[in-house]
């Protein structure tokens, strides 16, 4: 399934409890979820060379629409109940493990009201 916002396709891979899906790609290293992404630079983990490889390969070898990225990642964030959703420590992280140069970093930051919009939203929805 394609979208507009994606450059590439993307799969629903099921859920290991069964509960549903979540949005998978398909890098040379494998299928990867959107919430491992998510998961990794949130926690920013050092510890996994292997994760790190991923994300980077799932931001730069796949050129995925860091808008698309971003508004996905906060979906998750809302999911999993986090309270704030925190759009630098986001790209902060990203940038601190390589996976968005300097010509995404606009590109970023022109998503950003976009998120304010939804983090204003779900705060209204209390999701």
């Amino acid at each position: 399934m394609a979208t507009k916002d994606l450059q590439w396709d993307y799969t629903n891979t099921p859920l290991e409890d069964g509960s549903g899906t979540h949005p998978s790609i398909e890098t040379q290293s494998g299928v990867i979820s959107l919430e491992t992404i998510y998961r990794s630079i949130m926690e920013n983990r050092e510890d996994s060379k292997t994760e790190s490889c991923r994300t980077q390969l799932a931001f730069c070898k796949m050129q995925m629409s860091i808008r698309w990225v971003v508004k996905t990642c906060s979906e998750f964030a809302a999911r999993m109940g986090e309270e704030e959703i925190r759009i630098s420590k986001l790209e902060d992280n990203a940038v601190s493990q390589g996976a968005i140069g300097d010509s995404m970093k606009a590109e970023l930051e022109d998503a950003q009201w976009k998120l304010t919009d939804l983090e204003d939203r779900l705060r209204e929805n209390n999701l």
